[in-house]
């Protein structure tokens, strides 16, 4: 009995043993294809830009023209003639007491009477030893005294004080160009000729 139970039992491995499933292919070996991403899988989807410091389009400027204003700030061209002019005579700059003595030298010198007018400026001088104008009278006065040397003197000193005043400059060159002259400085004459234009030209611009 114990013969035939061993019997049946090597019977059932041999059986077992014949029907036994095909082996997996090794992990190393080769494998479907992958199937096509689906359209919710994002598969299409481009890449994100990562380069840093990639700025964003401007936006479109309004074009400043030249001279136009500029916001926040004043215009882009500041010209010459839209400043404050510098004063053309003694009016703006000198005290009643000045004023007073200028205006009895100018009679004096409708009058033909130079010298009377001369003691009147050096009167106005003590009072605004620094004042351009009335050294320019003065020296106009010299020259209608036949001191051509002291009107020269006397326009020099003027320009030093006029600063950058072309009206002042502008006459006084024409003074000492007159002076010259009269001293038989032709060289010297014409220089102060051209430097007589070169303030008029600047006066203009005001």
């Amino acid at each position: 009995m114990r013969n035939f139970i061993c019997t049946i039992c090597v019977g059932l491995l041999l059986a077992g043993c014949a029907t036994r499933h095909p082996s997996l292919p090794p992990s190393n070996g080769p494998s479907q294809p992958p199937a096509a991403p689906s359209p919710k899988s994002g598969g299409n989807k481009k890449p994100h830009n990562t380069t840093f410091g990639h700025a964003k389009p401007l936006k479109r400027q309004q074009i400043q023209t030249s001279g136009s204003p500029i916001r926040g700030g004043g215009s882009r061209a500041h010209k010459t003639g839209n400043q404050q002019p510098p004063p053309k005579s003694i009016k703006k700059n000198a005290s009643p007491a000045v004023m007073s003595l200028v205006n009895s030298a100018d009679k004096a010198m409708n009058q033909q009477k130079p010298d009377r007018a001369g003691s009147l400026i050096e009167r106005a001088l003590n009072l605004a030893p620094r004042n351009p104008f009335l050294y320019q009278k003065l020296a106009a006065i010299r020259l209608a005294q036949k001191q051509p040397g002291q009107a020269v003197q006397l326009a020099r000193k003027s320009n030093s004080l006029a600063g950058s005043n072309p009206f002042i400059k502008q006459m006084n060159w024409q003074l000492i160009a007159q002076a010259d002259k009269d001293q038989g400085h032709k060289s010297a004459g014409r220089q102060a000729v051209l430097r007589a234009n070169k303030y008029k030209r600047i006066a203009n611009q005001y």
